[in-house]
């Protein structure tokens, strides 16, 4: 039988702890309220009395754990309270799936506290590992522990400990995704280990900071000759030293870059340094280049002057020349024009070209530079000009 109280049962005084006077007139006023608010016997009025005046008692947390081998499942465990927190400590190398949470337990994972905000009566736990992992094979004495508290805890992933090698722990294998924060993973520096399933790649860093000395087994970049792994080369700064072997593709009109030294290069020269460059600009290059782009104008003139032998006749000013990069003509007479040509002999007039009279010139340097025989002609016998090839 459950019975109301009224509300106006205990009263407050106002003017700090009660006297004794005050507390029996306080008790006699309370007896009274439940007395005329309950009706029945004597001892169901004791009874009712008996609880208003007695203090709630705090309700005391539910726990508890189970022990289960490898080997063993469970399956539809009745709690016997509401669950709201489940507890793993796995001390296998297997992996495990849970209900109700229905995620799996990774092999060494130890701490992990997970929360069921809605609460539970009956779990089920499974020695599965996830579609596509392969389970170790199983060491006999292990066993992972659950356990269920009726309290709500806040979530933690747990450590994640690899036995090693000789502990026959298999590779340690993280599969995401996983919630309550960072996962901490210990293993020997012989341990492999395989992170799959995650929306986004994992943070993988070395123990040695940038510009420090190498030390134990770092994290590093590296790269492929087409048959074994390699390190890639870098200076003091951090660039990449690198090799080009062969023409690079759509560069065309090799340029020999001179004075190729060390001082020059920032490198260490052996035998001649050529490089390939086209038309347009090399994309990325920024700084200043050293190289000897005058190379190709430097050396000595060879003169090729003279005059006209027989006015109106054509005759060889300079021989053709495989070697040559540049060759200036100029007209020396006052008053006529002088005609040349290359290879065919100079006419007169069309297709020769023309050298006005006092001093009209014609150079030849740079991309283009005819090594083909140079022909000359003029009206007049001993008709001048001044010839120079190199």
């Amino acid at each position: 039988m459950s019975w109301e109280i009224p509300k106006n049962v205990v009263k407050q005084t106002q003017q700090g702890p009660p006297t004794i006077m005050e507390q029996l007139q306080l008790m006699n006023e309370q007896l009274g309220s439940v007395a005329s608010a309950v009706k029945g016997s004597p001892l169901e009025i004791a009874k009712a009395v008996k609880e208003a005046l007695t203090p709630p008692q705090p309700q005391l947390p539910n726990r508890q754990t189970w022990q289960t081998p490898v080997g063993t499942n469970i399956t539809d465990m009745a709690v016997g309270f509401l669950g709201r927190t489940l507890l793993v400590e796995n001390a296998t190398n297997q992996w495990w799936f849970v209900k109700p949470l229905d995620r799996f337990i990774q092999p060494y994972q130890t701490g992990l506290i997970l929360p069921v905000p809605d609460g539970f009566q009956v779990f089920s736990l499974q020695q599965t590992a996830p579609v596509g992992l392969a389970q170790a094979g199983q060491i006999a004495g292990q066993a992972i522990t659950i356990t269920v508290d009726s309290r709500e805890f806040l979530a933690s992933p747990g450590v994640v400990q690899s036995t090693g090698g000789g502990g026959g722990g298999g590779n340690v294998t993280i599969v995401g995704p996983l919630t309550g924060g960072a996962v901490d993973v210990a293993f020997p520096s012989t341990q492999p280990v395989n992170v799959t399933g995650f929306t986004a790649p994992p943070q993988v860093q070395g123990t040695v900071a940038a510009g420090g000395a190498i030390g134990g087994n770092p994290v590093q970049m590296g790269g492929s000759d087409g048959t074994l792994v390699r390190e890639l080369s870098v200076d003091t700064a951090g660039r990449a030293n690198v090799n080009v072997n062969g023409n690079v593709a759509g560069i065309t009109n090799p340029v020999t870059v001179a004075q190729a030294t060390a001082a020059n290069l920032n490198a260490t020269v052996a035998g001649t340094v050529t490089a390939n460059i086209g038309t347009g600009n090399l994309a990325g290059i920024t700084g200043t280049v050293n190289t000897d782009a005058s190379a190709a104008r430097r050396g000595t003139l060879t003169d090729r002057s003279g005059t006209i032998t027989t006015g109106g006749t054509a005759q060889q000013l300079a021989a053709a020349n495989a070697s040559r990069k540049y060759l200036v003509i100029q007209n020396q007479h006052a008053t006529e024009v002088l005609w040349f040509n290359f290879t065919t002999t100079a006419v007169q007039s069309e297709p020769s070209f023309q050298l006005a009279a006092g001093g009209g010139s014609f150079v030849m340097e740079g991309e283009f530079v005819s090594t083909e025989a140079v022909s000359v002609i003029a009206a007049t016998t001993g008709h001048p000009w001044t010839a120079k090839e190199g």
